[in-house]
C-alpha cells in the first residue's frame, strides 16, 4: 500500500531536489521545460529551500555571530533573486521581449541552485559566476534570444546592480 505524499514535507525535498539535480547536469533541457510560466508555489519554495541550506551551512564556518551571518546569508539568497527578476524584466522590456515578472523571477530562482556551493570555503565567486550562467541559459532557452544578447542582458543587470549597491552605500554612509 502506498501512500500519497503530495503536499508532504518529504514530497517538497523530493521535488527540491529533482529540480536541482535537473538545473545542474542539464541546465538547457530544464529552461526549456519552462517556456510557460511554472507554478509560484513551486519556485517560492525552491528559492528558500535554496537559501536556507545556503545560509545553515555557510554559517557553520562562523566563529563568531553566528546568528547575524545566518540571517544575511539567508537574506541573500533569497532577496537577490527578486532583485535580479526586476532587473531581468526591465531588461526584456527594454529589447521588447515579453516574458512576465513571473518568468523572469523563475529563472533567477533556478540559477539560486548555484547557491548550494556557495558555502564552501572559497568556492562563493565561482558560484556567483555559476548563478550568471545558469541565468544565461535561461534567458536564452526560455526567451530565444541569442547567447550574445543575453550576455549582454546580463552585463546590463550587472550594471545596474553594482549601480544599486553604489546608490544604497551612499545612502547607508550619509
Amino acid at each position: 500500500m502506498t501512500q500519497n505524499h503530495e503536499g508532504s514535507l518529504t514530497s517538497t525535498f523530493v521535488t527540491f531536489y529533482k529540480d536541482a539535480v535537473k538545473v545542474l547536469i542539464h541546465p538547457k533541457a530544464f529552461y526549456e521545460s519552462m517556456k510557460a510560466e511554472k507554478d509560484q508555489g513551486t519556485i517560492y519554495t525552491f528559492l528558500i529551500l535554496s537559501a536556507l541550506l545556503y545560509s545553515v551551512a555557510a554559517s557553520f564556518f562562523a566563529r563568531d555571530q553566528q546568528l547575524v551571518l545566518l540571517l544575511s546569508f539567508f537574506l541573500h539568497g533569497s532577496l537577490l533573486p527578486f532583485i535580479l527578476a526586476a532587473m531581468l524584466y526591465l531588461m526584456m522590456l527594454f529589447l521588447n521581449a515579453r516574458i512576465g515578472y513571473g518568468l523572469a523571477l523563475a529563472i533567477t530562482a533556478y540559477a539560486n541552485t548555484a547557491l548550494l556551493f556557495a558555502w564552501i570555503p572559497g568556492m562563493a565567486p565561482f558560484a556567483e559566476i555559476f548563478r550568471y550562467y545558469l541565468m544565461g541559459v535561461g534567458i536564452t532557452n526560455v526567451t530565444g534570444l541569442s547567447g550574445w544578447k543575453s550576455f549582454f542582458v546580463l552585463l546590463g543587470m550587472g550594471i545596474m546592480l553594482l549601480v544599486v549597491i553604489y546608490a544604497l552605500q551612499t545612502l547607508i554612509a550619509h
